[in-house]
């Protein structure tokens, strides 16, 4: 069964248009001097910003309620010299400058020293300026990481309850530091470095606050319990149709232990599986998401979720340039928004389950 091109294009339009949009909630006055960003171009960035006329193109303020009524700022300061001109962009939240990105426009970047070649180096040198800027002991910690692993390659290494990520790719080298516990990543720091430079800066330990470590529940049990929780889910379809029949392939489910908000902007571990289906079914649905408190065993959410046809992922923006992304998302979730979309495309406009939502717990 093939989707037809134009309904695949709309998908993507969809997909494109949901993940690069952002509609603020709630105006309101800004709260913090954005001129910071300018401070910490110049105390951490290492930008000598004296040798540029910085324009503050513009800035957005609302109170997302995805961040629990914090105040978000985004903005766009542009840095013009005469051999050089570069674009920044900003994000504050909970009045701490928590992400900041440059975009080389014309020339090299004025630097107020030269840097080792060495990207580690560089990544120290960031890390202890950051460090003394924001007075956060902790830092220390991930700086000590650095000798451990080789960045010019890709790699995880684990000490204690930092974990480090290094991805390399032709564009970006990128250094991501996650608190993780019991298999489960939580908040994080994160560097890219672009042809050698600084390029990206992201931390969201200033908002996102770790509610609670505790995985009582294993991936087996979890991939056990959404197996029988499917048995007695359904879903409509706009005629009236109702879809009660289907057959998980069970030797290529995938689970992936994660955290997400179960009180606002406190993170809790869970478990995301996901039931594929043997072929697509009416309503375009080809698999099952399964999400249920890694801690408690409580269930979360079973959805079907249509995916169909050759989306060209290439028309994505790139992961590694999501700053608003919810600490350990991986590929399972940019697949579930992917799926989800396509879905909407298609006019599926409800989904029902049999059984009545309540709590199901394993440990009952």
């Amino acid at each position: 069964m093939s989707i037809p091109k134009k309904l695949q294009t709309i998908a993507v339009l969809i997909i494109v248009l949901s993940i690069s949009i952002q509609v603020p909630f709630a105006l309101s006055e800004e709260t913090v001097d954005t001129s910071e960003v300018l401070y910490f171009l110049k105390d951490v960035a290492n930008i000598d910003v004296s040798k540029y006329e910085p324009k503050l193109v513009t800035t957005t303020s609302e109170n997302p309620p995805e961040l629990g009524g914090i105040s978000q700022i985004t903005g766009q300061y542009d840095l013009e010299s005469e051999e050089s001109t570069i674009n920044v962009l900003f994000k504050f939240r909970n009045n701490t400058l928590c992400y900041c990105s440059i975009t080389v426009v014309e020339g090299e970047t004025h630097q107020v020293e030269d840097l080792p070649a060495d990207i580690g180096d560089q990544a120290d040198v960031f890390l202890q300026r950051y460090q003394a800027y924001t007075a956060d002991s902790t830092i220390e910690a991930m700086r000590s990481t650095l000798d451990t692993v080789d960045v010019t390659e890709n790699g995880v290494k684990v000490e204690g309850n930092i974990k480090l990520e290094v991805t390399v790719d032709p564009l970006l080298t990128s250094l991501s530091w996650k608190n993780t516990f019991n298999g489960a990543d939580y908040t994080s720091l994160s560097l890219s470095f672009r042809n050698g430079t600084f390029a990206a800066f992201r931390d969201d330990r200033s908002y996102f606050k770790i509610g609670g470590t505790d995985v009582n529940l294993s991936k087996e049990d979890a991939v056990d319990l959404a197996l029988r929780y499917a048995k007695d889910l359904s879903w409509e379809l706009p005629d009236g149709t109702k879809v009660t029949d289907f057959t998980i392939v069970e030797d290529k489910i995938g689970a992936a232990l994660l955290t997400q908000p179960r009180e606002p902007l406190m993170l809790y571990p869970y478990w995301l599986v996901i039931l594929p289906l043997d072929k697509m079914y009416p309503g375009f649905i080809t698999q099952i998401m399964f999400q249920v408190w890694a801690d408690t065993g409580e269930v979360i959410t079973c959805t079907p979720l249509g995916q169909g046809g050759d989306v060209p992922l290439d028309v994505l923006p790139s992961p590694q340039q999501d700053d608003d992304s919810m600490p350990s998302m991986n590929l399972l979730i940019l697949i579930t928004a992917v799926a989800t979309a396509i879905v909407i495309a298609m006019t599926i406009v409800a989904f029902k389950k049999k059984r009545k939502k309540t709590k199901n717990s394993l440990f009952l």
